[in-house]
Parts: structure tokens; sequence; C-alpha cells
């Protein structure tokens, strides 16, 4: 393994795989910012990653979205489940949104695909 870093083979993988990465995120960014209105749902910036977060609007309810998600065949988790508190009354106690990981995301139109599966979650939601 220190050959291996010492040639630079690591440096070279990891820089592949960051441009990979980041290309994937751009597909899904513009799949979700062209569904959906940034009213309803807003895509976090960040550097890097094999998840986006994106923010919901307040009326929203993360985890039923996540749940429907779930039902579409989507691994997205709601970030109302890593609050301490809980959401009470339907009011939401802290971040409301959905943190969705996108390395199997390979080209534009399989981003669009599954951003129509989400829209179908956020309708049955």
């Amino acid at each position: 393994i220190a050959e291996f870093i010492e040639q630079g083979h690591f440096y070279r993988h990891l820089k592949r795989m960051r441009q990979m990465y980041a290309e994937r995120r751009g597909f899904l960014e513009q799949a979700l910012t062209a569904t959906f209105s940034p009213d309803i749902l807003r895509v976090n910036d960040q550097a890097g990653g094999i998840q986006l977060c994106a923010t919901l609007s307040p009326h929203l309810d993360d985890a039923a979205i996540a749940r429907a998600a779930r039902e579409q065949g989507l691994a997205i988790q709601a970030l109302s489940d890593w609050q301490v508190l809980r959401r009470e009354r339907g009011d939401a106690l802290g971040p409301n949104g959905l943190l969705m990981g996108f390395p199997n995301i390979c080209s534009a139109e399989q981003a669009k695909q599954w951003v129509t599966r989400l829209a179908m979650a956020f309708a049955g939601a």
C-alpha cells in the first residue's frame, strides 16, 4: 500500500473519484432544480461527498416524503431523522429536508428518471 501511495496511484484515484462524483452530483442537482421550484426544494451548496442535501419548505413533512420515496425504491433519508428533538404536532423543530446519495446516478437521463420517482413520492406523501 505504501508503494501504491508513494507512486501517486492513490492521489490519481482520488482525483478521478472527485471528478466522477462531482459530475454525478451535477446530474442530480440539475434534475432536481428543473423539477422542483426553489420554494419547495432547494439544493444546498457543498463541495464534495457522495450525498446531496436538499432543504424543503417548512410545511412539508420530510419523514413522510422519505417514506414515500423508499416505496418508490429510492434510498432517501429525512433530515428530521437526525434531530435530537423530533417533530411535534407537524411543526419542524429543525432543518426540514432530504439526504440523497448520488454515486449510482451515471447520466442526466438516469437522474431525470430518479427525480420523476421522487416527484411521485412528493405527490404520495
